[in-house]
């Protein structure tokens, strides 16, 4: 194959990799949610440490977002519903405390809020 070839070869995988992301993103809704999945915005605590806002969209990488808000900028991480921590908390809503595997570490997680 030639490098024209592998270079069509990735770029439609990459078209059709970003197809269904927006697919997922149409079929996420705006709607609040009550449990982590696709389309939920959780507020964490991992081991009596300090809250973490996660959203778990299709398609997220980890990427830290700053938003501004009413109340001063906010840090949110952009998780996949595949990524190793939503993974394990799938399905789990306000108050649940979970103890997961993270890099091979054992960590409490403690779900303060889902909307």
């Amino acid at each position: 194959m030639t490098a024209q070839g592998y270079l069509a070869l990735g770029l439609g995988q990459r078209v059709a990799d970003l197809t269904e992301q927006l697919r997922l993103m149409e079929e996420m809704g705006t709607g609040p949610r009550d449990v982590l999945v696709v389309g939920a915005l959780g507020e964490l605590r991992l081991n009596d440490g300090a809250p973490k806002l996660v959203a778990v969209v299709p398609g997220g990488d980890g990427t830290w977002l700053q938003i501004d808000t009413p109340s001063g900028p906010q840090r949110i991480q952009a998780l996949s519903a595949a990524s190793p921590l939503v993974r394990q908390l799938r399905e789990c809503g306000d108050g649940d405390i979970e103890d997961i595997d993270l890099g091979g570490r054992a960590v409490e997680v403690t779900i303060l809020r889902v909307q």
